[in-house]
């Protein structure tokens, strides 16, 4: 029931806003056409989408939750107050510029402990669980690896764990432990007790 009670004001907020900062955006000035005023709305809101995506992603990202303050911040004044023209005509460039930032630019990753971990992971595998690139990664990985696993399903479930890692990493790590595992535990995973 909460999920939906969240979902529902999200949509009607959404929509109130839209509307809102539309009208804001033709009193303005900066716009002289319904549609270029509904997509300089939908540019606001849009920030404030991006900004949660990127504090789910990491909610320690500072630029993530810059990014959503600001875009919130802008939302409420440009309801309240009509902005003037060269500011209405900045937001564009600037959620631009805030979108790159906090969804293109690479994020530090984190272990579960909270900390920086190195943008790839450390060959071999055993040097994952002994103070190497991801300090307290192999216990998650035991606990979540199966050999038919994809590293779009280890990246996921290391993640769902506290261990931050890319696709690409968990598929690296994917081949390590089933070079590793295969010839010598005979398939048993990785940390298990023998």
């Amino acid at each position: 029931m909460r999920r939906w009670l969240v979902v529902f004001l999200a949509a009607a907020a959404a929509v109130l806003s839209f509307d809102a900062l539309r009208a804001q955006a033709l009193a303005s000035g900066a716009v002289h056409h319904q549609a270029l005023a509904a997509l300089w709305a939908a540019g606001i809101d849009g920030m404030a989408a991006a900004g949660v995506l990127g504090v789910r992603t990491d909610r320690r990202d500072l630029r993530a939750w810059a990014m959503l303050l600001l875009a919130f911040g802008a939302s409420i004044t440009f309801q309240i107050t009509t902005p003037p023209v060269w500011l209405a005509r900045a937001v564009p460039p600037v959620a631009l510029l805030l979108a790159i930032i906090v969804l293109e630019l690479p994020r530090p990753r984190r272990d579960g402990h909270g900390q920086k971990v190195p943008a790839s992971l450390p060959e071999p595998i055993a040097e994952v669980g002994e103070g190497g690139a991801l300090p307290g990664a192999l216990p998650a990985i035991a606990e979540v690896w199966t050999e038919g696993m994809s590293g779009a399903e280890l990246a996921r479930a290391l993640t769902d764990r506290g261990v931050q890692t890319s696709d690409r990493d968990a598929r690296r790590l994917l081949a390590l432990l089933r070079a590793e595992v295969a010839p010598a535990s005979n398939g048993q995973r990785p940390g298990a007790a023998s």
